[in-house]
Order: structure tokens, then sequence, then C-alpha cells
């Protein structure tokens, strides 16, 4: 066997056993997708965050701000968090002027707040689950929205994505060995 074979051969193995002894923390994906009621002003959005650990309340969620509208204002949802209220745990959105804490916030003029409410608790298990209820108020300039429509929560799991190049490589190597192998 030649010197290069072997160097393929010997990464391509290492590669593997790291992504097998390697196998980091798997990520939670929360998908959540909102579709409106017959006469909801708003329109159907989606948004998604990915959290290191199922969420079960007092933890601020990060995630990639995302637009909510009604067709003629667009409010922009930048905080979040997972709390516990007096009628059930809860997801609570805003806009930077939103004041949100626990499962109730304030909202001023020109901002939005949405908060969707889980009687049994925040899902703690892979899964797809429906807010038992839902409330929100978007405040253009003029007059008020709220939601009337039903918020769809997708909880899945994703591998950490170094465990998954280190396989690629690995099996990358692997074929190229096989390769150069078939070749002769």
């Amino acid at each position: 066997m030649s010197r290069i074979r072997r160097i393929f051969l010997f990464w391509g193995s290492i590669c593997i056993m790291a992504g097998f002894l390697h196998a980091g923390p798997l990520e939670y994906l929360y998908q959540f997708s909102y579709a409106p009621g017959p006469s909801d002003p708003i329109q159907a959005f989606a948004f998604s965050l990915v959290s290191p650990t199922l969420l079960t309340g007092g933890e601020t969620l990060n995630f990639t701000p995302y637009a909510i509208t009604d067709g003629t204002n667009t409010f922009t949802i930048v905080q979040g968090i997972a709390a516990s209220g007096a009628g059930g745990d809860c997801f609570n959105f805003g806009t930077s002027t939103t004041s949100i804490s626990s499962c109730s916030g304030s909202v001023q003029p020109g901002g939005a707040g949405f908060e969707a409410t889980f009687n049994s608790g925040l899902p703690t298990t892979l899964g797809s689950f429906t807010s038992s209820s839902l409330s929100g108020l978007f405040e253009p300039a003029a007059g008020s929205d709220s939601l009337t429509g039903s918020l769809q929560l997708d909880i899945t799991q994703t591998p950490e994505p170094s465990t998954i190049l280190l396989f690629a490589a690995g099996i990358g190597m692997l074929v190229a060995f096989r390769t150069k192998t078939a070749r002769r």
C-alpha cells in the first residue's frame, strides 16, 4: 500500500471516529408559524430559533429579528422570553419599544407584542404543538390590531455542525482512497 493511500485511510478513519466520539450536543430547533383567522388583519408569519436545551421558562430567547405585517404596517420583533404566568407558561415576543415580562407586556404606540400560552407548560419533548391561547397587540399610528388565528410550534433536534463536518471529511477521504485503489 502506498504512503498516500495509508494517509487517506488513516485520516479518513480518524475523522469518522472523531465524529462518533465528538458527537456534540444536539441543538433544539423551535419553528413557530402563525396562521391568521378569517377576519385577522395580521398576515401569516413564521420564524425559528435554536436552543442548546429544551426551553422551560425564565430564558431570554435569541433569534434573528423578523417582521410581522397587517398589510399596511410592519412590526419588527426583536426580543422574546420563555416564561411562566398565572394562566400557564408562554413564549412572549415584542418590538424594541415593547416591555415584556413573564406572560404579559405593555405595547407603546408604533410597537407590537404577542404571547403564546401553553396551559400544561412549555413543551419539553420533540413534536408539534398548538398554543392553548394566543394574544397580541399591534399598535400602528391609528387603531390597533389583535391576533385571532393560531400559532403552531414544531420542535426538532439538529446535530451540531462540527459533527456533520467530521463525518463528511472522513467519508470524503475514504471515497478518495477507494477511487485511487479502483484505478489501479
